[in-house]
């Protein structure tokens, strides 16, 4: 890679030293990959919000692959220009789209998308509350079982609302019980370097009230003609399990030089493998075998 002349700080200056990517380029990368898989990783986070967040990730590994030793790219392997150039551009394409699909959502359709965002940012919202629901249950627990089987089978994918009901519900019965939890001396004594109490139990348990409402009362709006949310997800998805290559191959190069850094992945920690070593879950799906690929 070549010394940059000057900071990489927007994605025009990516696209400047990187060159562009096209959709049949990605659609190359992906060959073998069955559309259904990145639609799932793409579903998980809002559009505006990959583009936001994705900038600083791709800024911050193409500034240090730029200075980068000999010995320290030989441990980045896994990552080079045309997996930034490929990240990038789907993170402008899934935008592109999102943009466009927003244009077309005028008219008498304006106030309804207007409700979908707010229904998709109390989404977001909600799914960050659960995280934070789910980080104070296993600091009490501390993967003693059963407690931890029984969190980890609360804590499934949340893939809609309702989903996103459910498993708020189980987890919070979860909460309540380790509440009650008086014979297990370990339990009791982290459970008190916690906030962890009935009245707090109750306002995570409104949070998932009111998705459960929201799935039971879907905002209607007609489908904005030619693009669709399954093209949007697709582009997003890809931009995510590009950005999960690069923040995990920094990942392995520190944990053998410390000298390389972590990428700090920030808003899209939940939507990318946990910085742990440990292997990514990907969103698991079974396409129908007569199921034709999005366009």
């Amino acid at each position: 890679m070549a010394e940059p002349t000057a900071p990489v700080r927007t994605y025009e200056d990516l696209v400047n030293r990187l060159g562009p990517a096209t959709d049949e380029d990605l659609r190359q990368h992906f060959l073998g990959i069955h559309d259904a898989i990145p639609v799932e990783w793409g579903k998980q986070v809002a559009t505006p919000r990959i583009a936001k967040n994705a900038l600083h990730i791709l800024c911050d590994a193409y500034s240090f692959l730029s200075s980068a030793t000999d010995e320290q790219l030989e441990l980045l392997a896994a990552v080079n220009d045309e997996t930034l150039k490929l990240a990038t551009s789907a993170v402008l394409r899934a935008r592109e789209l999102y943009d466009s699909r927003r244009q077309q959502l005028t008219g008498s359709h304006e106030q309804t998308a207007k409700l979908h965002d707010a229904s998709d940012q109390g989404r977001e919202q909600a799914v960050s509350q659960r995280n934070v629901l789910h980080g104070v249950l296993t600091k009490i627990i501390k993967g003693v079982e059963p407690w931890q089987g029984r969190l980890e089978a609360a804590y499934s994918k949340a893939e809609d609302d309702a989903s996103l009901a459910a498993t708020m519900e189980k987890m919070v019965q979860e909460g309540r019980t380790l509440l009650k939890e008086k014979k297990d001396a370990g339990i009791v004594a982290r459970r008190r370097t916690t906030r962890l109490s009935a009245s707090w139990l109750d306002k995570m348990a409104a949070v998932g009230a009111e998705r459960q409402r929201h799935a039971a009362e879907p905002v209607g709006v007609n489908p904005a003609p030619g693009i669709s949310p399954a093209d949007v997800d697709l582009r997003d998805g890809w931009a995510l399990m590009l950005l999960d290559d690069i923040a995990t191959a920094f990942d392995h190069a520190h944990d053998a030089d410390p000298t390389v850094p972590r990428i700090d992945v920030r808003g899209l920690r939940s939507a990318l493998r946990p910085r742990s070593g440990k292997a990514a879950q990907p969103p698991q799906v079974e396409p129908a075998q007569d199921q034709a690929p999005l366009t």
